[in-house]
């Protein structure tokens, strides 16, 4: 099982690393990220709607986990935005370097919160994981306080969606349940935002821009689903490690599909983060402490 949660995770990365190329097809034919987030929403809800229903699932009605599963949806929300409106203050490789200290923020929220316990493979591994991604942004990048703070702040928001996933009642939720929540809470708010907004929802283009769109909440619905079934085995901690694998193959597609320069910087980074990825694989004692959080949550729970 521990493998399994280990494959899944890592799917979930390589698949959220696919996302960025689609999304930037779907811009070549005339939408904007705006709409892109939006389409997303909405497949992501028909998707989950599509399968609760041929699976039979009985939708939550108590109120704990009502404000769980609509939280999480805000998180995912805020992320995105959040994320989105840092790229207008600091470079996105900044951005990007700045949002992936999320497994950071994960490990602090665990350790406060949860007493969570870090082996010494894992702690070495966040730290290459921070330096990995800090050659990733490049150098003489500058920007304002605000982007920064976006940038962080979309990691935090993210940090506590995968922590949501593993030590609250969504751990035990259907996948489709959780994510339907997420799709209802994007394509309601932004659908309403576009009044305040104008302009920014793009409806009239042409049918392959539509296309993009739909393999992009497609494939966002997909690794969404697999990390959450992965969080459930292994744990927040080693899957937020596990997640780097995102910006990764993020730029492995990029230099395959839309012709990106690969510099050396870069190739340092890669191979920081492989090495991290991979020390969190060899790292034996996560079973007795995945062991010993269950054990505190079940008496907790009692």
């Amino acid at each position: 099982m521990k493998n399994k949660g280990y494959f899944l995770t890592a799917l979930s990365g390589i698949l959220f690393g696919f996302t960025p190329i689609l999304f930037s097809f779907a811009i070549r034919y005339g939408t904007n990220t705006y709409t892109n987030t939006w389409i997303r929403g909405v497949i992501v809800l028909l998707v989950s709607l599509i399968l609760s229903r041929f699976r039979k699932t009985a939708l939550p009605l108590q109120g704990p986990e009502l404000s769980l599963l609509f939280l999480s949806g805000f998180c995912c929300l805020f992320t995105i935005l959040l994320l989105g409106s840092s790229y207008s203050h600091i470079g996105v490789g900044m951005a990007t370097s700045l949002h992936f200290l999320y497994p950071v923020f994960i490990s602090i929220l665990l350790a406060v919160f949860w007493k969570n316990r870090m082996s010494l493979q894992q702690i070495i591994a966040l730290v290459l994981s921070v330096i990995g991604m800090a050659f990733l942004a490049g150098t003489g990048e500058t920007g304002s306080l605000a982007g920064i703070l976006l940038a962080l702040c979309s990691g935090l928001t993210h940090a506590i969606y995968m922590i949501l996933l593993d030590r609250t009642v969504l751990k035990d939720l259907p996948a489709e349940t959780v994510l339907l929540f997420t799709g209802i809470v994007i394509s309601i708010a932004l659908f309403f935002g576009s009044f305040l907004f104008p302009d920014t929802l793009r409806l009239n283009l042409p049918l392959p821009a539509y296309l993009f769109m739909i393999l992009y909440g497609l494939c966002a619905y997909a690794g969404h689903a697999i990390l959450k079934k992965g969080i459930a085995i292994i744990g927040s901690q080693p899957a937020g490690l596990l997640s780097m694998l995102e910006p990764v193959s993020s730029i492995f597609f990029g230099i395959l599909f839309l012709n990106e320069t690969r510099t050396v910087a870069k190739s340092i980074g890669i191979v920081i983060l492989l090495v991290s990825i991979l020390l969190v694989l060899l790292d034996r004692s996560d079973r007795q402490y995945r062991r010993d959080n269950d054990h505190d949550d079940d008496k907790n729970n009692h």
